[in-house]
């Protein structure tokens, strides 16, 4: 006789919740308010104001990308190097869930960048939109090394 699904994720008390320090509207406005340019404009090919956009990617890690250490964005740079598609993207957001359920919530910044990897691939459609991606996380880890941040 098979067994039925009872649900409760094998959990007593049903599945185990994760720890939230913001809700993810509220990451959400922060990032937007920190870049001052419509996220979505990461991932186009054509950016109206390419040296703001910059700017908005330096100031982001200058600020907040700090206390994320060397190897574990290169950790991640490593798997979206080898994309081709959105789907190889996809597969990552497991990953990055679980670095930031690792992750000490003293280090907000190391959480909302990994909240918006996650929330840049969701939106990735085309191979465009995926080499896009490839290009900002570039940025990042290339002020991360500029501005000193943890090895």
């Amino acid at each position: 006789m098979a067994k039925t699904y009872q649900g409760g994720g094998g959990y007593p008390q049903g599945p185990k919740k994760h720890k939230v320090t913001m809700k993810e509207e509220t990451f959400l406005d922060d990032i937007n308010r920190k870049f001052s340019v419509n996220l979505a404009e990461i991932l186009k090919k054509e950016k109206k104001d390419y040296n703001g956009y910059i700017q908005c990617v330096k100031k982001y890690v200058e600020d907040d990308a700090r206390d994320i250490s060397a190897s574990q964005l290169r950790n991640i740079f490593t798997k979206v190097k080898k994309a081709k598609e959105a789907t190889d993207l996809t597969v990552l957001r497991p990953k990055i869930a679980y670095i930031s359920g690792r992750t000490d919530d003293k280090k907000e910044g190391m959480k909302r960048l990994l909240f918006l990897l996650d929330h840049l691939i969701k939106q990735i459609e085309k191979q465009e939109q995926t080499e896009e991606f490839k290009k900002f996380f570039e940025s990042i880890i290339a002020y991360h090394k500029y501005y000193g941040g943890k090895e």
